[in-house]
């Protein structure tokens, strides 16, 4: 990072230039990247401690670097768009790459919203996501409000299923930046606006 600030305060060295090009470095013209978003996370706490702007985007694979979360994220999507055959066939392709051996999956140009998400509930029952998916079709039955929906969705037991330490790893980043996207959310909505929908966009 102090690499990044001596750019932007002294630009590029002549020896990296061509002769019609300006040594001036614009904020917008660096770029840090890494396999990982959890790799970025030291990176991204010394930008918040120096109070230096950042954007920061997550790569084609999404918002969440484990498979489990992948497939939440597609569980909050089919309850923020219950009648999305693609989301719901997405939802079904995550979970099926996630769990192989589990040909008791519903098949999504067959039921949608509400049914789908028991049916998934159901058929992940001996699964290390039993308990979020419990949760998303709860909220699907307007049995659980957001909340406490989400709630769940960062307290299941992530080592159930005795994953190595690297699988741990991910799955409790992807828990952390769900809460802190959660908090950041709740923080700036008012009451009556907390829904699926409003939290996805």
């Amino acid at each position: 990072m102090d690499w990044a600030e001596q750019l932007l305060a002294k630009g590029l060295s002549q020896k990296c230039l061509a002769s019609t090009e300006h040594k001036t470095i614009l904020p917008e013209s660096i770029a840090f990247l890494a396999r990982s978003r959890i790799n970025l996370q030291q990176l991204l706490e010394a930008l918040d401690r120096r109070k230096i702007e950042y954007h920061f985007a997550a790569g084609e694979a999404g918002l969440f670097d484990s498979d489990e979360y992948r497939a939440i994220l597609y569980g909050i999507k089919v309850l923020a768009c219950p009648g999305d055959l693609a989301i719901s066939r997405s939802l079904i392709a995550c979970l099926r790459s996630i769990t192989p051996e589990n040909s008791s999956l519903p098949d999504a140009s067959m039921v949608l919203g509400e049914q789908l998400l028991r049916e998934i509930r159901d058929s992940l029952a001996n699964s290390v996501l039993r308990q979020p998916f419990a949760a998303l079709n709860a909220a699907a039955r307007t049995e659980a409000n957001i909340q406490s929906t989400v709630a769940e969705l960062t307290s299941w037991s992530i080592e159930s299923d005795q994953p190595r330490a690297d699988v741990v790893d991910l799955r409790l980043a992807d828990r952390e930046l769900l809460k802190m996207r959660w908090d950041s959310f709740r923080a700036l909505m008012p009451p009556d606006r907390l829904t699926w929908k409003a939290f996805l966009s």
